[in-house]
């Protein structure tokens, strides 16, 4: 049995939807009074879903690049410990771990 998701169903759905906003678009120019909140509705959900759509892939790929950051950090660190510059690497470990902290916030904020 196949299992889907939230993603695939709008998939599916979004050509329909993009016909109905396109529908109600001609039918509010005719009769704006009428229409137009419909058709704000269906462009705004259709914007929204190819927005939340994106959204994932970008946020895996920040997660990702601010590990990979962090393993490296780290990674500098062990190879530190007993010998070489320990607080400067635990320094770069500091850095590495207040830019994940940054770039993870300002995705939450878009």
């Amino acid at each position: 049995m196949t299992t889907h998701n939230i993603i695939d169903a709008v998939k599916k759905l979004l050509p329909h939807a993009e016909a109905e906003q396109e529908n109600l678009y001609c039918m509010a120019k005719k009769q704006p009074d009428e229409y137009q909140a419909g058709y704000e509705d269906c462009r705004h959900a259709v914007s929204y879903a190819y927005e939340a759509m994106a959204k994932p892939e970008a946020e895996k790929k920040l997660i990702s690049a601010a590990l990979s950051e962090l393993i490296d950090a780290a990674q500098s660190v062990i190879d530190n410990w007993a010998e070489g510059d320990l607080a400067g690497a635990v320094r770069g470990l500091d850095v590495s771990i207040n830019e994940a902290r940054a770039a993870l916030a300002d995705e939450a904020i878009a």
